[in-house]
C-alpha cells in the first residue's frame, strides 16, 4: 500500500479571507492555474431560487444546471487549495489569533492599524501580511454596514426658505429651497408640523 506524505498533500480552505490572507502573503497555489475548486450538487443547486422562492434549476439536467450556475455568478462551494510549505502552520496561526484578537479587542479600527505599523519592524514579512490583510478585510465588512447603524434621513421636496432646526429628541430638520431632510426618529408633532 502506498503512503501518502502528508508535506506533499495540498492545504485546502473555503474560507476566503484567510485565503486572501496567504495569498497575499506569498503561499503559492497547488496549482497557479486553479486556485479554487468551485462544487455544485443538487443541495447547492437546490438554494438558488427564484422570484417566488422555488429552486431554479429544478427539473434540469445536472450539468447543464452548473454550467448555466457558474456562468451566471451563482457561487457554489469553493475551496481554495495551496501548496503545504514551512510556513503555512505558523501563517495560519497568525490569521486565526488576528480574528480572535479583533472579536475580543476595544477602541477604534484605525488604533489596531497603527498598532500593527509600529510592530512592522519586529515582524517577519509574511507575518505582517496575514495580519495587514486581516484587519483590512475583517473590518471591511463592518465598515461597509456602518450605514445600518444611523438614523435615516428623509428627503421631502420644499419650494420654502432653508432653515434648520434641532429636535428636542435628537434629531434635526434641515429645510432648502430644493428640499426638506427629516431624521426618521422625528416625533409625531413635528412631522405634523410638516405636513407629513
Amino acid at each position: 500500500m502506498k503512503q501518502i506524505d502528508i508535506q506533499q498533500e495540498p492545504f485546502n480552505t473555503t474560507d476566503a479571507i484567510l485565503a486572501y490572507c496567504l495569498h497575499m502573503a506569498g503561499v503559492e497555489w497547488q496549482n497557479p492555474h486553479e486556485a479554487a475548486k468551485v462544487f455544485y450538487s443538487i443541495d447547492i443547486l437546490n438554494k438558488f431560487t427564484n422570484g417566488s422562492g422555488e429552486p431554479f434549476y429544478r427539473g434540469w439536467e445536472l450539468e447543464r444546471a452548473v454550467e448555466h450556475a457558474h456562468k451566471h455568478g451563482k457561487r457554489g462551494h469553493v475551496e481554495y487549495v495551496f501548496k503545504r510549505t514551512e510556513r503555512l502552520p505558523l501563517l495560519v496561526k497568525v490569521f486565526h489569533d488576528q480574528v480572535e484578537y479583533l472579536r475580543k479587542a476595544e477602541g477604534v479600527a484605525h488604533e489596531v492599524v497603527q498598532e500593527l505599523i509600529a510592530q512592522r519592524d519586529k515582524l517577519a514579512a509574511d507575518v505582517f501580511s496575514v495580519r495587514l490583510c486581516c484587519i483590512m478585510l475583517k473590518l471591511r465588512a463592518e465598515f461597509m454596514d456602518i450605514w445600518r447603524h444611523q438614523v435615516p434621513v428623509v428627503i421631502i421636496p420644499n419650494p420654502g426658505l432653508v432653515r434648520r432646526r434641532e429636535l428636542p429628541e435628537g434629531g434635526h430638520i434641515i429645510e432648502t429651497p430644493g428640499f426638506r431632510a427629516i431624521s426618521l426618529n422625528a416625533s409625531k408633532e413635528t412631522r405634523e408640523h410638516l405636513g407629513l
